[in-house]
């Protein structure tokens, strides 16, 4: 039996590193953190991968990173902005986008490559794993993307019913606006 290694390091700007790796193939290697505290996470690796999660959880993990990164590339020449639905499996119709604090990512759209955004799609997703918001079905949790002056923003959003509480959530987490869905408008807190 051939026992898989994994080789991880700093990826630098482009955010993944491409590795080939034994048997098992090519694995992809997703640098994710701040730029002074990096860290490289292995997904797709074999059963004993590396990473916070289990094989099966990465590749699903990495799976979805990719749809919503292909969402986002859709849009990008129209400006286009949208949300995805990460424990349901439509995309919002109705409702208020509260972003969450300190999970907010703003980059210059130009220039931006795909796997740089890929990277902060995966930190997003883990970001919202290591929580177990995936699993909890009681608040719907999305991905959320819009472009502005040209910058890309990615953030983390619930979305809630009641507009009273969406302003409420949205001051404490200290959101400039919310996002009214089926009203296609942002709405100052």
């Amino acid at each position: 039996m051939t026992k898989t290694t994994a080789h991880t390091g700093h990826a630098g700007n482009s955010g993944i590193q491409g590795h080939s790796c034994g048997p098992d193939g090519n694995v992809r290697t997703v640098c994710v953190g701040s730029s002074d505290n990096r860290k490289a996470v292995a997904f797709g690796v074999s059963l004993d991968s590396a990473g916070p999660i289990g094989h099966r959880d990465n590749v699903n993990l990495l799976n979805h990173a990719e749809r919503i990164t292909d969402e986002i590339f859709a849009g990008r020449a129209n400006c286009e902005g949208g949300s995805h639905y990460l424990n349901r499996d439509e995309s919002p119709t109705s409702g208020f986008c509260v972003g969450l604090h300190e999970c907010e990512s703003i980059k210059a759209s130009t220039g931006r490559n795909y796997n740089a955004v890929f990277a902060d799609v995966v930190d997003k997703l883990l970001y919202v794993h290591s929580r177990g918001w995936i699993e909890n079905d009681v608040v719907p949790v999305c991905i959320g993307w819009w472009h502005n002056n040209g910058s890309l923003f990615i953030d983390v959003s619930f979305v809630l019913d009641n507009l009273s509480d969406a302003m409420d959530e949205g001051v404490f987490n200290n959101q400039i606006a919310i996002w009214d869905i089926a009203g296609n408008k942002e709405i100052e807190c």
